[in-house]
């Protein structure tokens, strides 16, 4: 028998510290001619101003939607772009049919778990009770919701 004894690093605790999402709309309504970098970029600044973000490096930001335009192949790196986050904030898109947010919270928290990062912010849309038809725009019938996460230290 090997005397090697596998012993993983503790992990740390996450939390979710906050939150901020665009308001509610009627599918096809105020959203309809927004694109998803618009309203993402609405999502994140809200969450930016609301805790005083600005200029600030996260962990990362993870984000994504199941159903993108192929514009938005670099959607979630974008997006920071056009926030007053650190441009230095590393960005990467997540799609999971019908789990694209909990996958990215689920990311970012591992990673904060895991010490790979201190803090990270996972992002998706909210979709609508419908199902939307290829002839519309995706990103209109969703409400994006970004919430900030970090390790939560326990003595």
């Amino acid at each position: 028998m090997s005397d090697y004894s596998f012993n993983p690093a503790p992990t740390r605790r996450v939390a979710i510290i906050g939150g901020n999402r665009i308001p509610f709309a009627r599918s096809n309504t105020v959203y309809a001619f927004e694109s998803n970098q618009d309203l993402l970029v609405a999502a994140l600044q809200g969450l930016v101003d609301r805790y005083n973000l600005h200029g600030q490096r996260l962990g990362e930001l993870a984000a994504g939607a199941v159903i993108k335009h192929s514009r938005d192949f670099n959607l979630a790196r974008e997006s920071l772009l056009s926030t007053t986050l650190s441009p230095e904030t590393p960005a990467y898109d997540v799609q999971q049919a019908c789990g694209t947010g909990l996958e990215a919270a689920l990311l970012v928290a591992n990673k904060i778990a895991l010490g790979q990062i201190e803090v990270g912010m996972p992002a998706a849309p909210t979709p609508p009770p419908t199902r939307p038809s290829a002839s519309t725009n995706p990103c209109a019938m969703c409400c994006w919701r970004p919430i900030a996460a970090e390790a939560w230290a326990t003595s």
